[in-house]
């Protein structure tokens, strides 16, 4: 049994010393030295050890569970419907005000859902009042603080505002035409496969020199999306295929990493293999 196989909750009751674990394993398989990651994770697990409270979770929005995203941008759809009429103006309430309404959302959601178990079809209802209580959430969280930048929730181990990485998200649909626009300004229409083939082989051998220049790397994503769009591709369609592209890989069945060769490519098991 591999280490990673090891490493599940069953085996630890504690998921935070199993995301450590985890998170080291992972690192271990980087180019970064061994003695470097070890100490960086001995001193979180000392330091949890010794009954302090563990290091907030740190994440980007593009980390966030895709039903976490969906409704929150159902709470922000209602909350813009009444932007005309009360803008932000809970932040000015006091929080008994706010808990006032809050209460009578559940309550008109605990009656939708109790006729829901007695036989009622399940209506849009449900979806409304529950959007609409967790913005009453929101908003009594926010007018207690725990929203601010600088607020660590009194050291309760959860992140707020200050602990969340990268919460203004990277348009990549805004990037695609701004990079069309650029492209056929400076060189012009046309599909140039041979001449983009050509500077990805340069690129390439940039990235060979030096692995570790993300500039490198990324210089290769923009010819690969200036070649898509040559292509006939809009941003939108792009952006699809990026993502139904990752879905196919996720849903692939893969050979062991560890008894490939590193210096060859890794491809996936084909079907009339199985």
């Amino acid at each position: 049994m591999n280490v990673v196989q090891k490493l599940s909750p069953n085996t630890f009751e504690n998921e935070y010393i199993l995301g450590i674990l985890n998170h080291l394993v992972a690192e271990m398989h980087t180019a970064k030295p061994p003695a470097q990651i070890l100490d960086k994770y001995a001193v979180e697990l000392t330091a949890y050890m010794n009954g302090k409270n563990p290091p907030a979770m740190k994440f980007s929005v593009q980390e966030l569970r895709p039903e976490v995203m969906g409704f929150a941008l159902l709470m922000e759809a209602r909350l813009r419907i009444k932007d005309a009429d009360k803008g932000q103006s809970w932040k000015s309430m006091a929080l008994h005000d706010l808990c006032v309404p809050m209460t009578c959302k559940a309550v008109m959601l605990e009656r939708e859902l109790d006729g829901v178990q007695h036989g009622r079809p399940l209506s849009v209802a449900v979806t409304k009042h529950s959007v609409d209580l967790a913005n009453f959430c929101m908003m009594i969280a926010d007018v207690a603080g725990a929203l601010e930048d600088t607020n660590d929730n009194g050291g309760a181990g959860w992140p707020g505002l200050n602990q969340v990485q990268g919460m203004k998200t990277y348009d990549l649909i805004d990037h695609l035409q701004r990079q069309q626009d650029f492209s056929l300004r400076t060189f012009g229409p046309g599909m140039r496969t041979d001449g983009l083939i050509d500077h990805v082989k340069k690129e390439l051998a940039e990235i060979k020199e030096d692995p570790t220049d993300v500039t490198e790397w990324i210089d290769v994503m923009l010819l690969a999306m200036d070649g898509a769009w040559r292509a006939g591709y809009d941003a939108e369609s792009i952006c699809q295929a990026l993502r139904a592209k990752l879905e196919k890989n996720i849903a692939r069945t893969w050979p062991d990493w560890r008894a490939v060769d590193p210096n060859k490519a890794i491809e996936h098991v084909s079907k009339s293999h199985g």
